[in-house]
């Protein structure tokens, strides 16, 4: 996979004996194969504000904007849930590759969120073999953002 993976931060109390493989165990049984942490790091306290609450993360710059946000709606999450199982990350080289190839071979004009299924293919970051289906979607993409990445081509 490239790109991120879920990392789990997890601060023990003072005497627990939890063993990272418990944790691991624990997530693949109760939660879908996306959501199952790669990494696990045990902490002392977790990161935080100047107001002393948990900091959050911040979500990558991309040029895939259409994809960026800090949390899904209860409905799109429970969607997610049932019936996705697993969600890949691809570098933002295959992104663009994308949207240059959807534009040179297929005269698509295709906002890169919207491209992201080829970028996946492109990059291997999910098998290419068998019957392939993918969504291709959007024209939301600014000219400036285009015409740079048509002059790369």
């Amino acid at each position: 996979m490239f790109g991120h993976v879920i990392k789990l931060f997890v601060k023990k109390t003072n005497d627990s004996k939890i063993e990272k493989s418990e944790i691991i165990s624990h997530c693949i049984k109760n939660l879908e194969r996306y959501m199952v942490p790669r990494e696990i790091q045990f902490v002392n306290d977790f990161p935080r504000n100047t107001f002393g609450k948990i900091e959050r993360f911040s979500n990558p710059n991309t040029i895939a904007d259409g994809t960026r946000t800090e949390s899904l709606g209860q409905i799109t999450f429970a969607l997610i849930r049932q019936n996705v199982d697993d969600i890949v990350t691809v570098p933002e080289d295959a992104i663009k590759e994308a949207v240059r190839l959807l534009f040179r071979l297929g005269k698509l004009v295709v906002e890169p969120s919207g491209a992201l299924g080829l970028a996946a293919l492109l990059c291997s970051a999910v098998p290419a073999h068998g019957r392939i289906g993918i969504m291709i979607s959007g024209g939301n993409i600014d000219d400036q953002c285009m015409t740079e990445l048509l002059s790369a081509m």
